[in-house]
């Protein structure tokens, strides 16, 4: 007689779901238990292993209360299972409690398998015999009675969008659930679940090449998408280094608000993620970031830069080095199980009988269950049915891997795999294995296999075929060939003797690009000039030349030296290429290797550009007597007519920056404006463009040292937003302007009547992010970083937080020390500082002794008549008053009748320096020492009285 089964939309108080090859006894015993006992119960016997879920079980599922799973150690090995168990999971987190309709039995001793660990509290053990039946029939009439409706009457929210958009998921995946639910227990740390944490909501996925981190990560997301209303957002650091990854996550970040219909011109970075942020937590549920491929070797703190600050933002991080998940709960990735394993295969080519089964297994436990070599065994065997069979090929592994799969061993058999494609694909994986296993645009895998290889190959057919034996995947209009793949491919030889003919091959190809390469080509330049294959050809030095330009471009000054550097070291290199070394050198502060370079080109050529270098490296140097000579042989000199419009201007500054460090405002003033007149920045190229923007920052600092702080701050913040305007923070340019603008925000004018102190804090957390940026890119001994460090000191202390000015100074000053000595303008500054805050907490000797010391420094490396020597000779003349009043009245009135004037009686030094001898002459020094300490005369005489107080 025919089963009769009621029709859809029948309601069941119970679901029960088990695997036929996990205890099927047991969950008929229950499901018979549950009917006994007026229950209306579904059991799902009808759904064989692998089978697609149906329509009816969809129904049964979303009509049915309550979800007892018989959790066997098989039940995570199944798909339909799984899904069953997720569906109702979700349907309890949008309830507010995941587990709430779900109850566990464990047939098993222990609950090692049960996934994931929040279904304790659901949990109700079972073993053997004493199983109470009757206790599990009265848990679940419970249960059922607090129950408000079926499944599918909780509205769980609909699949998120993916920004950028693609097609969600990712394709090929199997398996691996305990490893999806443990990324989701880590995930929702946060949330009451089953334990206390102290990390969460981040997960770092790790493993070995190949393993799978972001097909799990994808996955993961397609699965439990519907956690995440708020929308799936995914970035990718491929190719990055721990130098450049905040800065490649900064532009993902920027293009992800701009998806989300976020204004971004003349936004930075920080302020764009919060903004960003904000946006998301406007939005229904929490959000989930994928952030793949971060680089090894980066420091833990560093990952709190790539995320998004919303408060329901959950990330995922992959990367090989697990050690970079410090501050994120860490996923380490294995193999898949042999079952998971056999299943990607027969993905590829179906098991045909018990026979392919068991071979499939062999092969995934031979390969370690490693999903690149499964993948690309199971392409290999795709059409090669009725020719090769799984047993054949598993008794070949096995002969090969005796004593086990290692690396060694992983490649050999990828490299026997790579046997069967053509030359023309070969050709495709070596020449990826030249460039670093970095992604190649498809119009330079045409140009060198037009090249190289034989006949005329079609470069879509060769694509399409590496695509289909999984040895590479296509992203947008780039290739990218897993570097398991290109090192199996070298070691076997394949075509490795083609190498050289590549190598140029692609070389033609890069530097036929005009005017200029995109970021990625730039960076395949830069690999490929490192070639051992390219070493000391014209080639090579072509190459640098391109990425060096594109660095500059960019405004990454470390870059520039670095790659300027490089350059040097070609047999092809000239005197001009030696001292565009010195210049670049300068401009990252590696001043000794830039008088290096200047000093090498002069001796082989008198270049006005080694002039320039060498000059500008002593001042650098804090060496000014000897950079003189130098500059004074320049100004007689005139540039040569090479020189184009950029460089000449290019000059034109940085004689004005050595005229400003010497003092001399006034001939630094008429260098600067004179460049910004004659240019016109809305009509001059990038590159002019870029020093006006220069000229515009030194004049800035020039209005800074005179008083004109309100100036200084106009002009410093148009030069940042033509930056923010063109998406461009991280161009050293705009680093400048920060630098200034911030210092100038916390320095008032004396006649400012309603100075603007909303933007305070924002100075200094623009210098503590410019500091962290430039240690991150530069090093934490660079001399970038370190003039950021000291700025961000003197505005901490200028903002009376003088503890945490020290601490900073505590770090630098021994750095700063051992780099340029003490006789430095840079550590004369830091002194400076430190007298200041020694000064505003009342500690008078100390302050006495720091000044002193730094103003004697000053008048011999600065000069008597220097901005910042006066400014240390009025501070040590104002705390003269408590020791030496005589001299105290020397200094302070020396200060007011001998300020330069190009400076004159308006401004702030002047100004002080008058206060001073009205108010402080003629007082006693009891009465000064106790209203210094009360803070009025304190704030009178260090420019502080508009300021509240901190």
């Amino acid at each position: 007689m025919a089963t009769v089964h009621p029709p859809p939309g029948t309601l069941f108080d119970v679901f029960v779901s088990f695997t036929r090859k996990g205890h099927p006894e047991l969950a008929r015993r229950i499901h018979t238990a549950l009917e006994d006992a007026g229950l209306r119960v579904f059991i799902d016997d009808e759904v064989g292993y692998g089978d697609p879920i149906s329509e009816t079980l969809v129904d049964r599922l979303e009509n049915s209360r309550l979800l007892i799973v018989v959790y066997s150690e098989r039940y995570l090995e199944r798909d339909a299972c799984q899904w069953e168990l997720m569906r109702v999971y979700l349907a309890g987190m949008a309830e507010g409690a995941p587990s709430r309709r779900i109850l566990v039995v464990n047939p098993e001793i222990g609950d090692d398998h049960i996934a994931p660990p929040e279904l304790s509290d659901a949990r109700y053990l079972a073993a053997g015999a004493e199983f109470d039946m009757d206790g599990l029939v009265r848990a679940v009439k419970r249960r059922v009675r607090e129950l408000p409706g079926p499944i599918g009457k909780v509205r769980v929210n609909d699949p998120p969008r993916w920004l950028p958009p693609r097609i969600p998921g990712t394709a090929d995946f199997v398996g691996r659930y305990r490893d999806m639910w443990r990324l989701h227990t880590q995930l929702c740390a946060d949330l009451p679940l089953t334990h206390a944490t102290t990390e969460g909501p981040a997960a770092m996925v790790s493993g070995l090449p190949g393993i799978g981190k972001t097909s799990l990560a994808y996955a993961y997301a397609w699965r439990f998408g519907a956690a995440y209303p708020a929308g799936v957002y995914v970035t990718s650091l491929r190719g990055a280094d721990p130098a450049t990854a905040r800065f490649r996550q900064a532009e993902h970040i920027r293009q992800l608000a701009r998806s989300a219909g976020i204004p971004v011109a003349g936004v930075d970075h920080e302020e764009l993620r919060i903004l960003l942020a904000e946006h998301l937590d406007g939005r229904p549920g929490p959000c989930l970031l994928i952030v793949d491929d971060v680089p090894g070797g980066l420091e833990p703190e560093a990952l709190d830069e790539l995320v998004v600050p919303a408060r329901r933002m959950r990330t995922i991080f992959t990367s090989r080095d697990a050690g970079a998940g410090a501050r994120a709960g860490t996923v380490q990735l294995t193999g898949l199980a042999e079952t998971e394993g056999a299943r990607l295969l027969a993905g590829f080519r179906p098991l045909d009988d018990p026979e392919d089964r068991a071979a499939a297994r062999r092969i995934s436990v031979r390969l370690g269950g490693h999903p690149l070599a499964l993948r690309m065994v199971a392409a290999a065997l795709r059409n090669r049915q009725g020719l090769r069979s799984y047993a054949e090929y598993a008794a070949d592994l096995e002969t090969d891997l005796k004593s086990g799969l290692d690396e060694e061993r992983l490649l050999s058999v990828i490299g026997g795999l790579l046997g069967l494609l053509g030359e023309h694909e070969l050709l495709v994986i070596e020449l990826a294995h030249i460039l670093g296993a970095q992604p190649v645009p498809a119009w330079l895998v045409d140009a060198v296999l037009g090249a190289v290889g034989s006949g005329t190959p079609d470069t879509g057919s060769v694509l399409d075929r590496l695509d289909e034996l999984a040895a590479a995947h296509r992203e947008g209009s780039w290739w990218h060939v897993h570097p398991l793949v290109g090192q199996a491919a070298h070691q076997a030889g394949r075509v490795a003797a083609l190498a050289p003919s590549l190598a140029f091959a692609a070389a033609r190809g890069l530097l036929g690009l005009a005017p200029g390469p995109e970021p990625g080509c730039a960076r395949l330049a830069e690999t490929l000039a490192g070639s051992p294959i390219l070493t000391d050809t014209d080639e090579a030095y072509r190459l640098y030349g391109l990425a060096a330009g594109h660095h500059k471009e960019l405004g990454d000054v470390v870059e520039t030296a670095r790659v300027r550097s490089l350059i040097t070291t070609s047999p092809f290199s000239s005197a001009a290429d030696i001292a565009a070394a010195a210049l670049a050198c300068n401009a990252s502060g590696e001043y000794g290797r830039a008088e290096e370079f200047a000093r090498r080109a002069l001796a082989m050529d008198a270049e006005f550009a080694a002039l320039w270098g060498l000059a500008a490296a002593l001042d650098g140097l804090g060496r000014y007597g000897e950079a003189d000579a130098s500059w004074q042989r320049l100004d007689r000199e005139k540039p040569p007519p090479t020189f184009t419009p950029d460089r000449l201007a290019a000059f034109r500054v940085g004689r004005a920056e050595a005229h400003l460090a010497r003092g001399e405002q006034g001939d630094a003033a008429a260098l600067l404006e004179g460049v910004r007149r004659d240019h016109d920045i809305t009509k001059a190229d990038d590159a002019t463009a870029h020093q006006i923007n220069a000229a515009t920052v030194e004049l800035a600092r020039l209005r800074l040292q005179t008083s004109s702080e309100k100036d200084a701050r106009a002009l410093a913040k148009t030069v940042i937003e033509f930056y923010r305007a063109r998406a461009a923070e991280t161009h050293a340019m705009c680093q400048e302007a920060k630098l200034v603008w911030a210092e100038a925000t916390v320095a008032l004018e004396l006649f400012e009547v309603r100075p603007d102190t909303s933007k305070w804090g924002e100075a200094e957390w623009t210098l503590r992010d410019l500091y962290e940026s430039f240690r991150s890119s530069a090093g934490p001994e660079s001399t970038l970083t370190l003039k950021a460090a000291v700025q961000h000191a003197l505005v901490l202390v200028r903002l009376g937080r003088q503890s945490e000015s020290r601490a900073v100074l505590e770090e630098v000053v021994p750095l700063l020390e051992a780099r340029f000595g003490q006789a430095h303008p840079l550590w004369l500054r830091t002194q400076y500082i430190l007298g200041l805050a020694h000064l505003q907490l009342s500690e008078f000797a100390a302050a006495r002794d720091v000044l002193e010391r730094t103003w004697n420094g000053q008048r011999t490396t600065l000069g008597p008549r220097h901005y910042e020597t006066l400014r240390t000779q009025l501070e040590l003349g104002i705390v003269l008053k408590f020791f030496d009043q005589r001299r105290m009245r020397d200094l302070v009135t020396d200060v007011r009748r001998s300020l330069p004037k190009d400076i004159g009686r308006r401004n702030d030094l002047y100004g002080r320096a008058l206060a001073a001898e009205r108010l402080l002459f003629p007082m006693p020094v009891w009465t000064a020492r106790a209203l210094w300490r009360a803070g009025e005369l304190a704030d009178r005489l260090l420019g502080l009285l508009k300021r509240p107080r901190t």
